[in-house]
């Protein structure tokens, strides 16, 4: 039975040698994954050199110019800690813009450029905007409308007070007559402690006579003639109110006529011979005319006494009585009854003719005490209510005012335009010499000005080494359909002030970076500083991928950061996306986003960092190794503690179950692997047996003789470039073709049997033998180095069990052993 290898299959730990027989292989290494033949792989080339122990391999695409640099000896970066890389996708950028973020998160982010500069990624944003109002002076119908009852009318109703005299005794009589009381004093005197009271003299017998002694005060009956009133000072008045000036002009506040009209009112107001309180007047006049007639009358009584006849007395006996003599009960009046009225009528007749005597008095001597004591009520009450009144005209000045200055009054004036109140905020940010811009301060303090006035806004000096240039002003606004931050303008950040005097027709395009945040940074809540300082040793931002669409994402703990489209530089916070274990590491294909977490993965997808969504899939398969994350075929590759995993839009599928079990697997310390595609193979790099390759389609499993360092993906040159440990930057998979070997597994014969010739089907020679070991029952029985497609002899024997083992760096297609010549005929 003659042994065929046709298919150098791949290796299958995960099995004992004598179950896979040609099947499979006990040893594949240097042999090109995806092929069937025996195909030794290309070796590596030295290219360039790095510092020993560099951990991170980078290669910029352009030079300091700015230039694409057309070989691949120069541009490399070699970082002696853990680092990853995204180019950034910035509008024909020829700094090449790239994100640097560390893997142990214990430094800030960096954006480096072609010219090797590096400097923190991201843009502070200003601590905060001072604002101070500019007022322009300007006079208002506002204004005028305040002024003229702020000012004008008070000086109006002072100058009045100041030239309204009843502070002496012109208040009370002019020319010896009350000026708002009784019309004459009927020759009385007055009282020089009060005033206001008129004495109406009597004598001491009079008074008896009458009964009036109890009203005598000071030989005199008292009686309020003279009211409090105040004599206007017109001329006064007029001189005050024209000292009175507009306050825009400085000229006289009042016109001419306007002036001869207040004047005259005002006089009129306070003329007490007007018709206000003629009324009052009047009657208190009357009351004192009656008062005084009184007391006259009670003199003339008492000169010449004119008593009033005597009212008859009645009889005290009965008026009518029983006649002697007469019929039976008649009767007749008393006699004294018959003299009674005889004297009623002569008592009555007298009676009129007395007071017809009275001539021009009303009144008897015994009605003195009523007259007077109602004319002396009537006078108070009469008296006290023309004093009222003019207290009262007096108090309501400033509503008088109102009336005839302020209605219109303010229209009349020349005035400014109106203010027009506008209540806004302020925000400003920060600009690099590269055009990016940082998130906003916090909104100013509300400002309120009219279109008149501006605005002064200081920015506070930008934080040391940021590479800050200008910073942009922007202020609230609404109107004209829209509402936000509008841009007043751009400043060089060694102007820090700027005078706002802009319309709002005037203002820019509406600010953009509002939450163009720094890098998240894990922060110290618990810290009693206004500012919150880093907390931990790790506190950064780490693990940048690039993705599709401009986007970079990034991750810190357990939230996923992805940055502004196009502007690697912002990160707002409206972007993460938490998941519920810690993540390890990022991997991007197409537009979504592979997130190794501590257990389940997710994948998160979008065209734009605002419309990312994430999906938890369903596989615990967690990621154990962030340097194991490569891109292939649709989705990523990443160790987990079961295998090479791949997921993508459809799940997780554990690829290396059937060549690796778990034990098998864990015994290669997945937690240190290192991996990356090429070619359609997945390199992963293990601390204890080196470089296995895996084919994602065949899963055929190999091994390779690759130096272990730091690795570097480079996309332009479709190359895979390695850092070694002695300091050389090797291209893999370029140079001369690598010695590949491999070894079946054991073939086991139906029985014991010889095998007579060897023959190899390939690219052999003389200068590229082809070595072939056969082993057979556990020993090895000959080895071949075979140079042409001619058969070779193999000794004598007799076995069961056998092993084929090929060492060369050509390639082979074939390789048979036989037991007979014949044999050899039909293979």
């Amino acid at each position: 039975m003659p042994i065929a290898i046709t298919n150098f299959a791949g290796l299958q730990p995960r099995l004992k040698p004598r179950s896979f027989g040609a099947s499979g292989a006990q040893v594949c290494r240097n042999l090109l994954p995806n092929a069937a033949e025996f195909r030794p792989m290309s070796g590596d080339e030295v290219i360039g050199t790095c510092p020993p122990g560099t951990l991170s391999l980078y290669r910029m695409l352009r030079d300091a110019q700015g230039v694409i640099r057309s070989g691949e000896t120069d541009g490399w970066i070699a970082s002696p800690e853990e680092r990853q890389y995204v180019r950034g996708q910035v509008n024909d950028d020829a700094t090449e813009r790239t994100v640097v973020t560390r893997a142990d998160g214990k430094a800030v982010p960096l954006m480096l450029t072609a010219d090797g500069q590096e400097r923190p990624l991201g843009v502070p944003a200003p601590l905060s905007v001072a604002t101070s109002i500019n007022e322009v002076s300007q006079f208002t119908r506002e204004d005028a409308t305040a002024w003229v009852s702020d000012e004008l009318l008070p000086a109006v109703q002072a100058a009045v007070l100041e030239c309204l005299d009843d502070q002496n005794g012109a208040r009370r009589y002019a020319g010896g007559v009350p000026v708002a009381g009784a019309y004459s004093m009927r020759g009385m005197g007055t009282y020089a402690s009060e005033p206001w009271m008129a004495k109406k003299a009597i004598a001491a017998a009079v008074a008896t006579f009458a009964n009036l002694n109890a009203y005598v005060v000071d030989g005199g009956i008292p009686v309020e003639v003279a009211p409090v009133w105040g004599a206007l000072d017109a001329t006064a008045l007029r001189a005050k109110l024209s000292a009175i000036a507009s306050p825009k002009e400085g000229e006289p506040a009042f016109s001419t006529e306007k002036l001869d009209a207040l004047v005259y009112g005002l006089a009129g107001k306070f003329d007490a011979e007007g018709t206000t309180i003629k009324q009052w007047r009047d009657e208190l006049d009357a009351a004192v005319e009656k008062l005084s007639a009184a007391v006259d009358n009670a003199g003339t009584a008492q000169a010449t006494p004119d008593p009033r006849p005597v009212e008859p007395t009645k009889p005290t006996v009965r008026e009518w009585v029983l006649v002697s003599g007469g019929d039976e009960g008649e009767r007749a009046r008393h006699p004294q009854w018959i003299q009674y009225d005889e004297d009623m009528v002569a008592w009555q007749a007298a009676l009129r003719e007395w007071e017809a005597r009275q001539g021009s008095v009303s009144f008897t001597t015994t009605d003195f005490v009523t007259i007077i004591s109602t004319a002396q009520r009537d006078a108070v009450r009469l008296s006290n209510a023309i004093e009222d009144y003019y207290f009262k005209l007096k108090g309501d000045i400033r509503a008088t005012m109102s009336e005839w200055v302020d209605a219109g009054y303010a229209n009349e004036m020349d005035v400014d335009d109106d203010r027009l109140i506008d209540s806004r905020y302020y925000i400003a940010t920060y600009v690099t010499d590269r055009g990016e811009e940082s998130a906003p301060c916090p909104p100013s303090e509300l400002v309120e000005v009219d279109q008149n006035d501006s605005v002064t806004v200081t920015i506070p000096a930008p934080p040391a080494g940021r590479h800050i240039t200008h910073w942009r002003l922007y202020r609230s606004s609404t109107g004209n359909g829209s509402a936000g931050w509008m841009l007043c303008d751009e400043m060089l950040i060694s102007t820090p002030t700027y005078d706002d005097a802009l319309k709002q027709s005037q203002l820019g395009y509406l600010c953009q970076s509002l939450t163009w945040l720094e890098p998240p940074v894990r922060l110290d809540s618990s810290s009693p500083a206004t500012i919150k300082p880093p907390k931990g040793e790790d506190p950064y931002m780490r693990g940048a991928v690039g993705m599709a669409n401009g986007i970079t994402a990034a991750f810190l703990d357990n939230f996923v950061a992805f940055c502004e489209p196009y502007r690697p530089f912002a990160w707002p916070v409206q972007y993460q996306i938490t998941t519920d274990t810690p993540i390890v590491g990022l991997g991007a294909f197409g537009q979504s986003l592979f997130v190794g977490t501590r257990a389940h993965p997710y994948i998160i997808s979008g065209s734009h960092s605002a419309s990312m969504s994430a999906v938890k899939l369903d596989e615990d398969q967690a990621c154990v190794s962030a340097r194991s994350i490569a891109q292939h075929a649709n989705g990523i590759l990443y160790a987990s503690p079961d295998g090479i995993c791949h997921a993508s839009l459809g799940g997780v599928q554990v690829v290396t179950k059937a060549v690796f079990a778990r034990e098998d697997w864990q015994a290669l310390n997945p937690r240190e692997m290192v991996g990356a595609t090429h070619d359609g193979v997945y390199y992963f790099w293990t601390p204890a047996m080196g470089v296995f390759a895996l084919d994602f389609e065949t899963a055929k499993l190999g091994q390779v003789d690759l130096p272990a360092g730091a690795l570097h993906k480079d996309y332009i040159t479709d190359r895979l470039y390695v850092a070694d440990a002695e300091g050389n930057i090797r291209r893999l998979f370029s140079g001369v073709a690598a010695t590949g070997v491999y070894r079946s597994g054991v073939i086991q014969m139906p029985a014991q049997a010889p095998l007579a010739w060897l023959q190899v089907d390939g690219d052999q020679a003389p200068g590229l033998p082809v070595v072939v070991r056969w082993f057979a029952d556990g020993a090895q029985r000959h080895e071949a180095v075979v140079t042409g497609v001619e058969p070779v002899r193999l000794p004598p024997g007799r076995w069961r069990e056998h092993e084929v083992e090929v060492e060369s760096a050509a390639r082979v297609t074939r390789v048979v052993l036989v037991g007979s010549a014949k044999e050899l005929q039909r293979v």
